[in-house]
């Protein structure tokens, strides 16, 4: 099976290939339109012509369109609009399409595993019991480190355990329960 990942920067994407390959290591997860960063992404008519030439070329059985909300579970008027955006551009690949919309952002999923991120960083940590309600993830785990940086996410989701992100963050066990028939 091929699993093509859409998200805001290669890294998102990277990041989420390396975390489900743990389950699923039999799948090829690739990036598409990858020269589509951030709010670009939300450029409609050009954007989905490049996704619909690549989906087109490399035929992937399913895509997954990775974004980050930038608020919080209550903010239903932007959870509202990444579902109009998803609900667009899943018509482009033929219906086969799953999104995964990080509460707050992709960071979360890091806050989730918080143990292995302090065992990479040499620093102190303490559990977050609900990483999907901390405002700025990123801001959080440069606060745990001074060392960390964004560039360094690959590295860092090379060592979570996707049972234990899974456990401690609701969205994306949520996300793995609608992704299993999709790839059963």
């Amino acid at each position: 099976m091929k699993i093509g990942l859409i998200g805001e920067a290669p890294h998102d994407t990277n990041c989420i290939a390396v975390l489900l390959g743990q389950k699923y290591p039999g799948i090829e997860f690739f990036p598409l339109i990858d020269r589509i960063r951030g709010s670009q992404l939300d450029c409609r008519q050009p954007t989905k012509q490049l996704l619909r030439i690549e989906y087109q070329f490399r035929k992937p059985d399913l895509v997954i369109f990775i974004r980050d909300l930038d608020g919080l579970k209550d903010e239903i008027e932007k959870i509202n609009l990444r579902k109009e955006y998803f609900t667009e551009y899943r018509r482009v690949v033929d219906g086969k399409a799953i999104m995964l919309l990080n509460i707050y952002e992709l960071e979360a999923l890091i806050l989730a595993d918080v143990e292995k991120f302090g065992l990479l960083f040499d620093c102190a940590t303490s559990s977050y019991p609900d990483p999907s309600a901390v405002v700025d993830p990123k801001g959080e785990l440069k606060k745990l480190s001074h060392k960390y940086s964004e560039g360094q996410n690959l590295e860092v989701f090379k060592v979570l355990d996707i049972n234990i992100v899974s456990a401690n963050c609701l969205y994306f066990k949520e996300f793995l329960d609608k992704l299993k028939p999709l790839i059963a």
